[in-house]
């Protein structure tokens, strides 16, 4: 039994499907040079072969010429992108983006500190469960530029998640698209614009690193300090008492955590959107598609951007970031779909 693939509503140009017009071509591109081959062994011809090479290519894309002109007489003139953006609309509903807790899950009012670790620990924790998290801004004072720099600094280091998005209110519309960044370039900026952040995260690593080598305690004891025995009040956080003495998955943030206390003793540094945009602007990637345009600009988010992940919005507000090979599957699957 030979299969072939379904046929598709007979056209005005091309009744077959997509694929066959594919192998409609590269047989021709087959049979027209074994005739040439044939004919050069037969007959001393005239013609160069750069002609019989041309001639061959364009005849060999008339089935290609013939599917791409039934699409748009199909599309009014030009290529079906309803069903596209509806597509891409579906896979980015489907993909999840878990939204951070409001300024790293802390009550207003509540600063950083020993005590404030178990907000940004439960934070932390559901930031790695998906590669792609939201950071709502809502009206500008949900976040703090101490608390975004703990959740950049854990994505980098844990390498998820890979991608931040920022939405805000705007225009009175909560959720709207601002933009979304990789980790590591957020972090780098934030380190270019607050210097004094940069060195409270060196320091806050350093001892979290001193704290990595030291001896797990045994049943019984307490950890034994390592090469920082000043900062021996760390212990409880390197080795909760959790009942497996196994170090803390996010020992890192949690000590960058309480180092970041003293920056917060002043006026918070909230971060609107005029902020971000003066903060991240070279790594903010705001281009994204509208699934309810009425023109083929979703092309140029596709197309013309090669970051890794694609934004998609609906009337502004954002619905989700899908994987660049995720989206243009997605719009091949819809074009080549009878």
């Amino acid at each position: 039994m030979v299969w072939l693939p379904m046929r598709r509503d007979r056209g005005a140009f091309w009744p077959l499907s997509p694929l066959l017009a594919f192998v409609a071509s590269a047989t021709l591109v087959v049979l027209l040079l074994l005739l040439w081959v044939l004919a050069e062994a037969l007959a001393d011809l005239t013609l160069s072969p750069e002609w019989i090479l041309l001639a061959v290519v364009a005849v060999a894309l008339i089935p290609l010429l013939l599917y791409v002109l039934d699409g748009m007489a199909r599309g009014g003139g030009s290529l079906e992108v309803k069903g596209v953006r509806i597509t891409l609309a579906a896979v980015a509903h489907a993909s999840p983006s878990p939204t951070m807790p409001r300024n790293a899950g802390l009550q207003p009012g509540e600063l950083l500190s020993d005590s404030g670790n178990v907000a940004i620990l439960r934070m932390l924790e559901q930031s790695t469960v998906s590669s792609i998290v939201v950071v709502d801004l809502e009206d500008g004072t949900a976040w703090w530029e101490t608390r975004l720099l703990i959740l950049v600094a854990a994505a980098v280091r844990r390498r998820l998640p890979q991608a931040v998005v920022f939405t805000a209110v705007m225009e009175s519309v909560p959720g709207r698209y601002v933009g979304w960044a990789e980790p590591r370039a957020l972090l780098v900026l934030l380190w270019a614009a607050r210097p004094d952040l940069h060195l409270t995260y060196a320091s806050a690593a350093a001892v979290a690193s001193a704290w990595r080598l030291a001896e797990p305690p045994r049943r019984g004891t307490t950890a034994k300090w390592p090469l920082t025995p000043s900062r021996a009040r760390w212990g409880h956080l390197a080795f909760p008492n959790d009942g497996h003495g196994l170090p803390s998955r996010f020992l890192e943030e949690q000590i960058l955590a309480a180092e970041l206390s003293r920056h917060e003793q002043q006026a918070p540094a909230e971060i609107t959107v005029p902020r971000l945009l003066d903060l991240f602007t070279p790594a903010l990637h705001r281009r994204a598609v509208e699934v309810s345009s009425t023109d083929a600009s979703w092309k140029d988010a596709i197309i013309a951007d090669e970051s890794a992940f694609v934004a998609v919005i609906e009337a502004g507000r954002y619905v989700g970031l899908i994987s660049r090979a995720a989206a243009t599957n997605a719009v091949l699957r819809e074009l080549t779909q009878g």
